[in-house]
């Protein structure tokens, strides 16, 4: 008997895009998922002494919010869910990736394509892409 494993095992994008836990999420792809504390109130949710999106998730405690690099947009400061300060800007050919301190939810890694005019020390916002943020319960299973 010949086992066809390919089928069985859903391609790397579907598992990037469909994760169940924040043990899985932190290891599939580099930089690793951006992983940020958060609280969920009336179908907002909030960062920590930074800013708020809509969250559209059921009605369950939410801890933790992921969102990967190539899913963060940089904006004009005070535009985007949190601002923060350029700590390195790292070109790799096809793409810059960008790190940033965000203060009080962490260090937040940004995907940008192509060369990026970004400096360390200049100020910037973020704003997450909504159909690509995931959400996590405080076990560290995703919340949908």
């Amino acid at each position: 008997m010949k086992l066809n494993l390919r089928s069985r095992t859903p391609p790397l994008q579907t598992k990037k895009t469909h994760l169940r836990s924040l043990f899985v999420a932190q290891f599939i792809g580099s930089p690793k998922m951006n992983i940020l504390p958060c609280h969920v109130e009336g179908g907002r949710y909030f960062l920590p002494q930074a800013g708020t999106g809509d969250y559209h998730g059921p009605a369950a405690p939410v801890s933790n919010l992921g969102v990967r690099a190539e899913h963060i947009q940089t904006v004009a400061s005070g535009q985007g869910q949190c601002d923060g300060v350029i700590e390195v800007v790292e070109y790799l050919g096809a793409d810059t990736v960008v790190v940033v301190d965000g203060g009080h939810p962490g260090q937040i890694s940004v995907r940008l394509a192509g060369e990026s005019q970004l400096r360390p020390g200049d100020r910037i916002g973020l704003a997450f892409d909504p159909a690509h943020t995931l959400f996590f319960d405080d076990r560290g299973y995703t919340v949908s």
